[in-house]
């Protein structure tokens, strides 16, 4: 087995570690998630540590260790500078990694889930989407869904009647699906009132995150109470998005 190898990575999260040490958390294409360590990087004229500022995109040549895998050599592909300039999208890109770092596995490569992130990251950067927040509820049910959570929005789970505006629909978060007013046969205290647009909203929604995102106010607020009591139930352990 070669005692290195390269590997292309966005950082999620960076830990002083040991007495001048940093332990970086990255999401790479190659090999999922997985944690190095960055001799040396605490210090003052350390070469590696710009290029390992979290959300940072990089190329990094991995040194296999016996204890840790250690970072030989790093180079940063993208920096992202308006998320670290601007305060707002500062605040939801830490809040975007700090929920990506509960939610993925390490050693689990997605090379889709890898695109997603970054064309995420990117689209946010540039400043063409309006609504930042809105597209990281958009993002995340988006993330959630390549993780394998992948809940029926279209149609009841029961009689399987199309959704529509003129029935009242409910969503089951113990069963992860959705019912129609007729079909209701289970204690109300585990669903919500399910808004249709929210199924309209996400057939429509580009996930490269080049389209417009858009919602009325009232419509905004269901949907993001939504996503936010979907991820509550799914069996994966998430950071709360409050």
């Amino acid at each position: 087995m070669s005692e290195t190898y390269n590997i292309q990575a966005i950082v999620l999260h960076r830990y002083n570690f040991r007495e001048k040490d940093v332990l970086v958390n990255l999401y790479s294409k190659e090999c999922g998630r997985l944690n190095l360590v960055a001799r040396g990087a605490q210090k003052f004229n350390s070469k590696s540590a710009p290029h390992i500022e979290p959300a940072n995109l990089i190329n990094v040549m991995v040194v296999r260790g016996k204890q840790f895998d250690y970072l030989g050599t790093a180079q940063a592909l993208k920096t992202f500078s308006s998320l670290k300039d601007n305060y707002e999208l500062s605040i939801l890109t830490q809040k975007t990694l700090s929920w990506l770092e509960g939610v993925l596995l390490y050693e689990d490569a997605d090379e889709n889930l890898f695109n997603i992130i970054f064309d995420f990251l990117f689209t946010i950067n540039s400043k063409k989407i309006s609504d930042p927040e809105l597209a990281f509820y958009f993002f995340i049910f988006r993330v959630a869904s390549e993780l394998g959570f992948t809940p029926d929005l279209n149609h009841c789970s029961v009689c399987q009647c199309s959704v529509d505006d003129k029935k009242r629909w409910y969503f089951d978060f113990l069963n992860q699906n959705l019912k129609c007013e007729k079909c209701i046969q289970v204690i109300r205290e585990r669903m919500i009132v399910f808004n249709p647009i929210i199924s309209k909203a996400l057939e429509n929604f580009n996930y490269n995150f080049s389209g417009k995102v858009f919602l009325q106010k009232n419509n905004r607020q269901s949907f993001i109470k939504f996503v936010k009591n979907y991820l509550k139930s799914l069996p994966i352990k998430t950071k709360s998005l409050d």
